[in-house]
């Protein structure tokens, strides 16, 4: 994945951080490959990303997302639609449930 992030960011491209691994991940995933873990560099460029995120909310932010009620309900909507179908993918196609009871997922052929 650090890979992914090296390389677009010696092409200069833009938010090599996020698309360069995501792009590794895709073509891993397109070839029925797993990724390698990448330790703690993970956690580490979560924790950054959280916070850059989290600090670029300002009060006007704030102030424009209260006076704007439409923009609550239509998160409150694509939240329940984005989650009830993250769920159900996860149950039904991955055997979400039988990994949260403990058990090994049976082999997809």
């Amino acid at each position: 994945m650090l890979f992914g992030a090296i390389i677009l960011l010696v092409l200069d491209l833009p938010l090599a951080w996020l698309i360069g691994p995501a792009t590794v991940g895709l073509i891993l995933a397109t070839r029925s490959q797993a990724t390698g873990t990448d330790f703690v560099f993970g956690d580490i460029c979560r924790g950054l990303l959280g916070i850059a995120i989290g600090s670029s909310i300002t009060e006007t932010h704030v102030i424009w997302m209260l006076s704007n009620p439409s923009l609550g309900f239509g998160l409150l909507i694509y939240i329940i639609l984005i989650g009830s179908f993250g769920f159900f993918g996860f149950t039904k196609f991955a055997n979400g449930i039988k990994l949260l009871r403990g058990s090994q997922p049976s082999q997809v052929v």
